[in-house]
């Protein structure tokens, strides 16, 4: 009867009762519980069940998650909490509350000056200490940025003026929004010591009086650089550190960059460039020293000339705006692209392409970039490629020559017919190459006569 049975349970299709049965018989075999699916399918596989894997693992995915929720409610039942419990715990949370109230941050400061002989250069180094040196394992790092913003400022006024080498604010390490002040619409932002933050970012939504107010401020910094270094910032990492180091203001830049390219973009200033001003004296022959005259060379920069009597002056840079002109000129240029190219124009650029390196080309690219480059005709490449495989394939790959050009251009440059010519020649050149005919006739009579003989 239990062979029939079992014959039973093998013939009747898996269900969740049958999978039941099925961990039943592996956890009285096994004395720890299956990981996985596999282990099911090779522990029926052993016991010659007809079962695949594809059907044991959903209910396994099923059984798995009912132990899990079993173990679950099992540690959330747990003990009960008693009153004294609640309050030991209330106790303890008090306690880390102090310790937190109680971090002297100063302290932490000194030790770590002490430590590393200089003073942290930044929050996160300061946090990292606090964390690693003095196990302060719960501590977050807005405490430790605010801590330190407080110190720089506290000790600001008795240290030194000058920033410590490579410091940065915290709270404006990545230009971070709450770093602006309620100011942020203006130009003028909020006031760091004595450094101004100015605001010089043009986005899409901004209004025509922010624009011309940071046009003012902009215009007032490229003076100052204009005014200190006699000439226009090459890029804007000059002016931004100019700005940076050299006035009462702070910026980003980020601004500095989209602003310099926005005020050459709409022309708010003329390019100038630096001149430098020789005064030399001119002497006469037969004059006096005391009437000498002072004669003002204007040159171009040249650093290595620099001297005595020497002045640098600003003067707009007329060579910068025709380029800016001739730019402009070329951008508004309408392209034509051709988009058929025809054997006689494929051979023209073929045999400029053969000319100027002496080498088939290998693809129908290297003669659409050597047409664009070279002889300012642009193709579409499906036209290039057409034209060169019926060169490649129908035409037999034949290089045109050197002498058909020649030719061409010898034809190009042949002077007009007079009016007593014919087909390019005169009257007296035929004349000429009559008499030269009879003279060969004779001659060849005369050949026949002796050979007779």
């Amino acid at each position: 009867m239990a062979s029939v049975d079992r014959e039973r349970d093998e013939e009747r299709p898996l269900d969740l009762l049958r999978f039941n049965s099925i961990i039943e018989e592996y956890s009285s075999s096994f004395q720890n519980p299956p990981k996985n699916a596999h282990q099911i399918a090779q522990f029926c596989k052993d016991r010659r069940y007809s079962l695949k894997y594809g059907q044991i693992a959903p209910f396994f995915n099923i059984w798995s998650k009912q132990q899990e929720s079993k173990t679950t409610s099992t540690t959330t039942g747990g003990p009960i909490v008693t009153k004294g419990a609640v309050e030991r715990r209330d106790s303890d949370e008090e306690e880390e509350e102090e310790e937190e109230d109680e971090i002297d941050w100063d302290a932490f400061w000194d030790e770590y000056k002490e430590k590393y002989q200089y003073v942290p250069k930044k929050a996160v180094h300061l946090w990292n200490f606090a964390r690693e040196d003095k196990k302060l394992l719960t501590i977050k790092y807005k405490e430790a940025r605010a801590a330190f913003d407080r110190i720089v400022a506290e000790r600001a006024e008795v240290c030194s003026p000058k920033p410590v080498e490579g410091r940065t604010r915290s709270n404006t390490d990545l230009g971070l929004k709450s770093a602006v002040s309620s100011m942020s619409m203006s130009t003028l932002g909020s006031i760091d010591g004595n450094k101004i933050e100015l605001k010089l970012k043009i986005g899409r939504y901004s209004s025509e009086e922010d624009v011309d107010s940071i046009k003012s401020s902009f215009l007032e910094c490229l003076e100052s650089f204009r005014g200190a270094i006699k000439h226009d910032p090459a890029n804007a990492l000059q002016l931004f550190n100019f700005i940076n180091e050299d006035t009462t203001y702070k910026v980003r830049y980020g601004d500095v960059k989209s602003c310099l390219n926005y005020a050459t973009k709409h022309k708010w200033f003329k390019p100038m460039k630096r001149m430098k001003k020789v005064y030399k004296t001119k002497k006469d022959e037969g004059s006096s020293p005391d009437n000498d005259d002072n004669e003002v060379v204007a040159s171009e920069v040249n650093d290595s000339s620099d001297g005595e009597g020497v002045q640098f002056v600003l003067e707009v840079d007329h060579e910068k705006i025709e380029a800016e002109k001739r730019k402009q000129a070329e951008a508004q240029k309408k392209v034509v692209v051709l988009e058929v190219m025809a054997d006689d124009e494929f051979d023209a650029v073929l045999l400029e392409y053969n000319n100027h390196y002496e080498n088939p080309p290998r693809n129908a690219s290297q003669i659409m970039n050597f047409a664009k480059e070279f002889l300012g005709q642009i193709y579409k490449y499906k036209a290039c490629r057409i034209a060169f495989n019926r060169w490649k394939n129908c035409r037999g790959s034949v290089m045109p020559s050197k002498a058909i050009k020649k030719e061409e251009e010898e034809s190009d440059h042949t002077e007009p017919e007079q009016p007593g010519q014919i087909d390019g020649k005169s009257d007296n050149d035929e004349e000429e190459e009559e008499e030269e005919e009879e003279e060969e006739e004779e001659e060849d009579e005369e050949e026949e006569e002796e050979e007779s003989d």
